[in-house]
């Protein structure tokens, strides 16, 4: 507890044994000495506590008498006297250096897995093109005949092609692709795309295009908005299951604040052009939507899709100063 003063007025067992302090070394003195150096966070505690003001549960870290760090979780109330006149601040402390480090752990481990993740799908993909790519050498310098040569050549060529998108798709995803951004009305991409739409979902299912006819201009990558708005639109036709409605929308929106995303990306105030695709489908399950902008994570059988899709989406995005949002 701490007086009006700045001083400490009281200082309990728990206390002890959280600082190494006794309450006679303490008592009346700042809470300066409690600072743990190098940390940005550690005068927070003195300053909430001279503040005179209550505070909700914060995080800080503050120094014990040994002199190491101790993260602690702190919540700070005002004492007031009968006639309400604050009196003291008082602290409630909680030692949080495990959970710190739980929490540090699992965020690691959870990095692990992706990392492991994205490399046995990068790995399993590419085994299987390099397999095609040895097997067709092997036939090649066994052959012939001319004409069996070239379409093994073919198959090789169609193989290393395969390769190329999938870097393509992994550069995007993070973030590093060479983008040609250039000055663009996104409904003309969007209308530019309507014979290949109608190619890749069958007549069963209803395509509906609600292009706003007042469209900002944006800059873009128009080859690798394609790239994105036809992985948005094959996993609606996934989700439809060869029958419904799927839509297209443009309009412009405006975020008045700077916000965080669903995947804790800030998405900075300004104006934007929206693009959503939208579907009758069976959806995701919730537990889901948090993974499937991971690498290589899908819900669709091994031969409906790679688990790229939306993570490229979703790279190409952030990396033309917007996010996707699910």
């Amino acid at each position: 507890m701490l007086s009006n003063e700045g001083q400490i007025s009281f200082w309990n067992a728990a206390a002890e044994r959280l600082f190494g302090y006794l309450a006679e070394e303490v008592i009346n003195r700042s809470t300066d000495f409690l600072a743990s150096k190098g940390s940005g966070d550690s005068p927070d505690l003195a300053k909430a506590l001279r503040s005179g003001k209550t505070l909700g549960s914060f995080e800080t870290t503050v120094r014990t008498k040994n002199g190491s760090p101790l993260q602690v979780s702190a919540t700070v109330s005002v004492v007031r006297d009968k006639n309400d006149k604050p009196i003291a601040s008082a602290a409630i402390l909680r030692d949080v250096s495990e959970l710190r480090e739980t929490r540090d752990q699992l965020v690691q481990a959870q990095k692990m897995e992706a990392t492991g993740r994205i490399a046995g799908g990068i790995a399993h993909d590419f085994n299987n093109l390099l397999a095609i790519i040895m097997g067709n050498a092997e036939l090649i310098r066994s052959s012939d005949d001319r004409q069996d040569i070239e379409a093994l050549v073919s198959e090789v060529v169609e193989a290393s092609e395969r390769g190329a998108e999938l870097t393509r798709r992994l550069l995007s995803f993070a973030r590093k692709s060479q983008l040609s951004p250039e000055v663009v009305n996104a409904n003309q991409v969007v209308s530019s795309m309507s014979d290949i739409f109608s190619r890749v979902i069958p007549k069963s299912v209803a395509i509906d295009m609600d292009l706003a006819p007042d469209l900002d201009q944006t800059s873009v990558d128009v080859s690798f908005l394609e790239g994105a708005l036809l992985n948005l639109v094959i996993n609606a036709r996934d989700a439809l299951q060869d029958a419904g409605q799927l839509s297209i929308k443009t309009e412009n929106t405006v975020i008045s604040s700077s916000k965080k995303n669903a995947h804790g990306e800030c998405i900075p105030a300004g104006d934007y052009v929206m693009i959503s695709v939208t579907d009758t489908g069976v959806g995701i399950r919730q537990d889901d939507l948090p993974r499937v902008v991971e690498p290589f994570f899908t819900t669709k059988s091994p031969d409906r899709g790679s688990g790229l899709g939306l993570a490229m989406a979703r790279g190409f995005a952030r990396q033309s100063s917007g996010t996707l949002r699910i």
